[in-house]
């Protein structure tokens, strides 16, 4: 199998190199020659700088395998397409059209996905129906769309435009870009899209940087949907895609198992390793306002702690490229929810904060160390605790009463993370 790697820089395409398979070995990836002349500071990873050797199959791995959806949605995928979960070659040729960040893949020897870029619009009943059907339904749109979306949950990448206070979306096909992610009601976890919401919310209170979100009930389903902050909506109208689309630009992002060069499966810290150090490091290292965002990731584990979020892994802190490829910064807050609101959950953090990975445990002197993992004052660590325990605080009473006064219901789930962060607000702020 061979399939071109294409991005967009500046608002251009332009070819990547070549992800192939090579017969009697393992999957490689190989830079253009052109782009290495063109762009030789702007790599398709921070972890595969440009150079002309190819990359073999552990380093290509840890980037491409990224792109995919994980879990369950990528079983639903994998099932939809006839083809193994464990083959994600054969997954990102189906849906690498249209990836998170400015990547996009086609087979070597496909037609020009430009004789099938555009938009298909889609009633509001055609969503209701395709996320009530879950994994499922969703896998289906992927297919139709050919885009790939990291992640364990079920979600879609869809174009949306509001008319009239109302959501209308449209299907990208080819390799027109989303605007919106849009995810389906968890059966598993009561409120969990309204959990997502109040936390974005709430973190938004306390400082931190969050795209822009709100909650969408489509036939008694409240999905939760939320701006693509790799996605740029532009005054221009789309040519290409006809007069009722403006032109969507793509800004470059990488995940931190990505900009680490780690499997998906290593998104969870091990034993002996310390990702928030490991995290730190490279934002230290390569961040085009390094205090800025070491003060942005430790507010982020402050607030993990104090929301209730276990599930701060990897794949959920991003490093922005932008649309040069050659920039480096900390993305906004996402895929962020309380996980402690639900029995049976793990209720160790993703990332170990000074002496502890126990949310239960956790206290404002393991803050103070984790403050020397990041080069941080242990002057500024107690500012920025205060200033999220003080915007959570503050946020959390209004924001739970606007919400169950414009879903018109009662909104049980947000008490409860209320409740425990209040707990922890006790232990951690005091």
């Amino acid at each position: 199998m061979r399939m071109a790697v294409f991005g967009e820089i500046k608002g251009e395409r332009h070819r990547v190199g070549l992800l192939e398979t090579v017969p009697g070995s393992e999957e490689q990836f190989t830079y253009d020659p052109a782009f290495c002349e063109c762009f030789p500071d702007g790599p398709l990873s921070v972890a595969l700088p440009v150079q002309e050797e190819s990359y073999l199959a552990r380093k290509t791995r840890s980037f491409f395998k990224n792109l995919l959806p994980e879990g369950a949605a990528l079983t639903a995928v994998a099932k939809k397409l006839e083809v193994k979960s464990s083959s994600y070659l054969k997954v990102l040729d189906a849906l690498g059209s249209e990836c998170i960040g400015a990547v996009m893949l086609e087979r070597e020897d496909s037609e020009d996905s430009a004789s099938v870029y555009g938009y298909v619009p889609l009633s509001r009943e055609a969503v209701g129906t395709a996320f009530r059907d879950g994994a499922e339904g969703i896998a289906q749109l992927q297919e139709e769309a050919k885009l790939s979306l990291a992640g364990a949950q079920s979600k879609m990448g869809l174009y949306l435009d509001m008319k009239d206070g109302e959501a209308c979306y449209a299907l990208p096909h080819g390799s027109a870009p989303s605007t919106h992610i849009v995810k389906a009601a968890s059966r598993r976890f009561e409120q969990l899209s309204e959990n997502e919401l109040f936390c974005l919310r709430v973190a938004e209170a306390a400082g931190l940087n969050v795209p822009r979100s709100f909650i969408d009930v489509i036939e008694g389903q409240p999905l939760f949907v939320i701006e693509r902050f790799d996605r740029t909506r532009t005054s221009e109208r789309d040519d290409r895609a006809g007069s009722d689309y403006c032109r969507v630009l793509r800004e470059h992002q990488e995940d931190f198992c990505q900009v680490l060069g780690l499997p998906p499966e290593r998104k969870y810290e091990p034993g002996g390793v310390r990702y928030a150090h490991r995290v730190g490091a490279e934002i230290d290292a390569r961040s085009s306002d390094p205090v800025k965002d070491m003060r942005g990731f430790a507010k982020l584990l402050i607030f993990n702690a104090i929301i209730g979020n276990c599930d701060g892994h990897l794949k959920n802190l991003t490093a922005m490229r932008g649309a040069d490829w050659r920039g480096f910064r900390l993305a906004p807050v996402y895929d962020v929810a309380s996980t402690v609101v639900y029995r049976g959950l793990d209720r160790h953090m993703a990332m170990r904060v000074g002496g502890t990975n126990k949310i239960d445990e956790v206290t404002r002197d393991d803050y103070l160390l984790l403050a020397e993992e990041l080069a941080l004052s242990k002057k500024a660590m107690i500012r920025l605790i205060d200033e999220v325990c003080e915007g959570a605080l503050r946020s959390m009473p209004g924001i739970i009463e606007e919400m169950e006064d414009s879903l018109n219901r009662s909104l049980a789930k947000l008490a409860e993370i209320e409740q425990f962060a209040r707990s922890q607000i006790d232990r951690v702020g005091a």
